[in-house]
């Protein structure tokens, strides 16, 4: 819902919390069920009169809000007009149909603020035209990255590659990352070993790698800054295995250079 009381438009909720039986605005006191519903209107017929014959509670609801959740991201539509959530995130799906989503957790976190705004820092993030002056380590020794650009409208934009190495033990070292993790890439002759790089309208973006997911929210926080939050996450019980931890620190060590 709106977190919007209906009478004075005061914050119904303010800080995290867990375990209510109902959210009561500070203000006035005003009640609502966890199903939005209006319950009690403390004192408004007078001192000891909770309810007023002459006050209609049948509209003064707390207002929904359409809500979705896919991965981790909690994805919302003010103005209740978007089509079936299933139908917008179907073509997303469908680009990363080769990769296993189910039972992601998430391991390591970190965030960093940057000295731009929301628009400069997505675009930046979902072009790769500058790695070769940028970022020309992730490249080192690659002769082909068969590129391919990908969107749908609402939805997503999206850059992928398939690396191709002068030698195979390039190759073999930038699989060697992933050291034994399991993989979400589906692992067959027929499916290319593509990573995207991908916008998920309008503050979600997702870098896929073979057995893991780098996920991030960008948000603008004013005209001159952009916090970006991000996240990994691993299949199953490889996100916290002890097994896996060098692994893990070294992923998050060579994808924090690129930030």
């Amino acid at each position: 819902f709106h977190n919007v009381c209906r009478h004075r438009a005061n914050r119904v909720v303010d800080t995290p919390c867990q375990g209510l039986s109902n959210l009561v605005c500070p203000y006035h006191g005003w009640t609502y069920r966890l199903d939005g519903k209006l319950l009690r209107t403390p004192r408004i017929g007078g001192q000891r009169a909770h309810n007023d014959p002459n006050f209609d509670m049948t509209d003064v609801d707390l207002k929904p809000v359409r809500v979705a959740q896919w991965l981790d991201y909690v994805l919302v539509n003010i103005d209740g007009k978007a089509p079936a959530f299933a139908e917008h995130i179907a073509p997303l799906r469908a680009l990363l149909s080769d990769y296993d989503l189910t039972d992601l957790r998430m391991s390591d976190s970190w965030a960093i603020d940057f000295p731009a705004n929301w628009k400069l820092t997505i675009e930046n993030a979902i072009e790769d035209y500058h790695l070769p002056f940028i970022h020309g380590g992730l490249l080192r020794d690659v002769v082909e990255a068969r590129p391919r650009l990908d969107f749908a409208e609402r939805c997503f934009y999206a850059n992928s590659s398939v690396f191709e190495y002068r030698d195979r033990s390039r190759a073999n070292k930038a699989m060697a990352l992933n050291a034994g993790l399991p993989w979400l890439l589906r692992d067959a002759p027929d499916v290319e070993r593509r990573t995207f790089v991908i916008s998920v309208f309008p503050t979600g973006f997702i870098n896929t790698r073979v057995s893991y997911l780098w996920l991030w929210l960008i948000l603008p926080d004013g005209a001159g800054r952009t916090r970006v939050d991000t996240r990994y996450y691993y299949k199953g019980e490889a996100a916290t295995d002890p097994a896996f931890a060098e692994a893990r620190h070294r992923i998050v060590e060579e994808m924090g250079l690129v930030l």
